[in-house]
């Protein structure tokens, strides 16, 4: 069985295709059937797939780029260039070096001089948590989004009263009946959280990126520690590698890998302690989990937030709910029932 084609900053025209390809189509199906407005969520930190990430949702008439973790200096004039299917740059950070390399994406190129003209430009917005990073995005014009994302707990039921557009929801939107989760696991956080059984634990070292990353301790999943052991590290996805520059070149790493395929890319072997492999944690944990030889399973990774309080609301009893409830529950205010 052939393995999917990575990304690299150089060459990988391949995986590119596939992540146009994949992007217009997540973004075609969530414009069907409504006029409504559809937005896709990018992270910084996943800069070689930016480019054609973007390029594709744009193709499919995305309304709205949203970037986090990291800072998105350069996504706004990237998304100027990608709606007008011009040849684009984009800066990849080389780990352990201040200078970036270039990572050309040209449309063009990619479909062979069909282009389809002018593309409409999707508004993007910074998702950040620091008003020092939304003042330092502002003050360039090359830089400055066309709106921000306010990160905070707590804050749906309010922050329209307080000036916002809108509001972004996360664990709200996790645990609804639309949600990609597994229908297993959704129901098994709910009842536990009903029970005041669940425990969110922020672990330091779970994320091979070194964010903080928020795991939910489940039965049968990665947050087991026998579980954890037991599954073979492996990295055939590759989405969270990091670029790095090494005796013949470009070398990519990511520190859920193997140990020793880690160490002989230049990493030091105390990094990859307690690193689990969010790529195939997270799919398994949408119900896509790879099969292994011997009929081994990919177990989930479950991360959701730690602030649940929205459930005695949208969950009473433990019992399902919908993505419509939860739109409404912001509109009605923290503590009123919001089924319809």
């Amino acid at each position: 069985m052939r393995t999917t084609p990575r990304l690299r900053a150089t060459g990988g025209a391949r995986a590119e295709i596939l992540t146009v390809l994949g992007d217009f189509a997540e973004v075609w199906l969530a414009k069907e059937g409504h006029d409504g407005l559809v937005g896709i969520n990018y992270l910084e930190k996943i800069q070689l797939a930016t480019a054609p990430a973007m390029f594709g949702a744009i193709l499919a008439g995305v309304d709205h780029v949203l970037v986090g973790a990291g800072v998105p200096g350069q996504i706004p004039a990237l998304a100027s260039r990608l709606a007008r299917c011009e040849p684009c740059v984009t800066k990849i950070a080389l780990e352990g070096e201040e200078q970036p390399v270039d990572h050309l994406f040209d449309p063009g190129a990619l479909l062979a001089g069909h282009l389809p003209g002018p593309l409409r430009r999707p508004s993007v917005i910074a998702i950040v948590s620091l008003p020092v990073l939304a003042a330092y995005l502002a003050r360039d014009e090359a830089t400055r989004p066309d709106g921000f994302v306010i990160e905070t707990s707590g804050a749906a039921p309010s922050a329209r009263a307080e000036g916002a557009a809108g509001v972004q929801v996360g664990s709200a939107f996790a645990l609804c009946e639309e949600s990609a989760m597994a229908p297993h696991l959704r129901e098994e956080l709910r009842g536990r959280a009903h029970e005041g059984t669940l425990t969110v634990r922020n672990d330091p070292e779970a994320s091979p990126t070194a964010f903080p990353f928020e795991v939910a301790e489940l039965p049968g999943t990665v947050s087991e520690p026998e579980v954890a052991a037991a599954r073979r590290r492996v990295c055939d996805l590759g989405f969270l590698r990091t670029p790095v520059r090494g005796p013949r070149g470009l070398a990519y790493r990511c520190a859920a890998e193997p140990v020793g395929s880690y160490v002989r890319k230049g990493g030091d072997a105390a990094d990859t302690r307690g690193r689990q492999c969010l790529c195939n944690g997270l799919l398994a944990t949408i119900g896509l989990a790879q099969r292994r030889p011997g009929g081994r399973v990919e177990p989930p990774l479950v991360t959701i937030g730690k602030d649940l309080s929205f459930l005695p609301v949208l969950s009473p009893g433990a019992g399902p709910y919908t993505a419509a409830d939860v739109v409404r529950w912001p509109a009605a205010g923290a503590g009123e029932q919001v089924r319809g």
